[in-house]
């Protein structure tokens, strides 16, 4: 049995080695940062140290040239175990400054514990730090510390643009069922009266164009509440063994009953395509948004693509491809956020990539989208076979 010290700032992480190691029959230290390994180490000692880098007080390239400029705790095995990784530079300057080993989070467990016991097994071979006043050292040091603030602040810029946008989605879903329940109400009697109405005054020219206009305007409402509802809708469905093929070729037939003449539907559907653990009729939402976007977006003589295949034995790939006129690239960030189209005014809600992205979530799955200006759109939807 070795005991192992794991320093690294964050409390999860330490508790994740702390398990992994114990489970494997070692002793785990803990500390917070590489000032608190160093004073744990002038009391005890360790047979191997798994230090992160950034860290407050003192940073694990710190604590790696201390370590080994003390002869006591040189031989002592050091291995670097970082989930901020900005490129080969990172690895060659800690292991120029004695380590083993560098690791990149996360790593699969069985491969982490074959790295470990390994260098458990041989021992240190790390070469000696160079001296405290190499410039060379320290300018390498501050460029090498700056990089990978410079990437946590971005990694942590994204997280944050993230969690602001799924709680804008989470309140818009709120809001979206309740105002979806008033407007049905109201849209209600207007579709019916001015029905009746087309129906009383059809000879009459002027009044026709007139109460087909506001027909017209009350069926883009609806279509609207239509996808406030879908959006809103959160409750929890029973999974069940989903055939992906048959709900393709439904949702073509519904599709090109009203798709403009000359687009070509070209189908290329895998035969042994596993079933899904899914919802039928939510896959098939998917699908008809999908299949919608694609047709407005091409003008004929055109083409919409659909393909299913197997990627692995876990997982399915469906694909929605166009030859229409693309997405700007400044725009493709913004195309799944609720209330956004790049449709003309009136013939999108803005809501129909909000809806399938929703959707693969709660499949586990994965929505890619690909998109040239001038040349077309590709929407990748990757489910897990479950």
């Amino acid at each position: 049995m070795a005991t192992i010290l794991i320093v690294d700032d964050q409390a999860e992480n330490r508790y994740l080695l702390e398990t992994l190691l114990g489970g494997h029959g070692h002793a785990t230290v803990p500390a917070a940062n590489g000032a608190e390994a160093l004073a744990l180490a002038g009391g005890r000692e360790f047979d191997l140290v798994i230090a992160d880098i950034l860290m407050p007080v003192m940073d694990g390239y710190s604590l790696c040239r201390a370590w080994r400029r003390d002869p006591r705790l040189a031989l002592v095995p050091f291995v670097f175990y970082t989930a901020t990784y900005t490129g080969p530079r990172d690895e060659q300057f800690g292991l120029s400054l004695g380590a083993d080993r560098f690791l990149i989070k996360p790593m699969p467990v069985e491969e982490l514990m074959a790295v470990l016991e390994e260098v458990l097994g041989r021992g240190p071979l790390a070469p000696a730090a160079a001296p405290v006043d190499d410039p060379a050292y320290l300018q390498e040091y501050n460029l090498a510390l700056f990089r990978k603030l410079e990437s946590k602040m971005a990694a942590n810029a994204r997280l944050e643009e993230e969690v602001r946008h799924f709680q804008n989605v989470e309140s818009l879903g709120r809001m979206a069922g309740s105002v979806a329940h008033d407007l049905n109400n109201l849209l209600g009697p207007i579709l019916g009266m001015a029905g009746l109405l087309l129906e009383s005054y059809g000879d009459h020219p002027e009044l026709h164009k007139r109460l087909a206009t506001i027909l017209v305007a009350a069926e883009q409402a609806r279509s609207l509440v239509q996808g406030l509802t879908e959006f809103a809708r959160k409750e929890a469905t029973a999974l069940e063994p989903v055939e992906l093929n048959p709900l393709v070729r439904q949702a073509v037939d519904l599709l090109a009953a009203d798709a403009r003449p000359g687009i070509c539907w070209d189908l290329q559907l895998e035969a042994a395509l596993p079933p899904l653990r899914g919802t039928p009729v939510a896959l098939g939402r998917v699908l008809m948004n999908l299949g919608r976007n694609a047709l407005d977006a091409t003008l004929p003589p055109g083409t919409v693509r659909i393909t299913t295949r197997t990627l692995d034995p876990g997982r399915v790939e469906l694909t929605v491809a166009d030859t229409g006129h693309g997405i700007p690239p400044e725009l493709l960030a913004k195309v799944t956020e609720p209330f956004f189209t790049t449709k003309a005014r009136g013939r999108g809600t803005g809501l129909g990539l909000a809806i399938v992205q929703d959707i693969v979530r709660a499949h586990a799955g994965t929505l890619g989208i690909e998109s040239e200006v001038g040349k077309g759109t590709c929407i990748r939807v990757i489910l897990p076979v479950r």
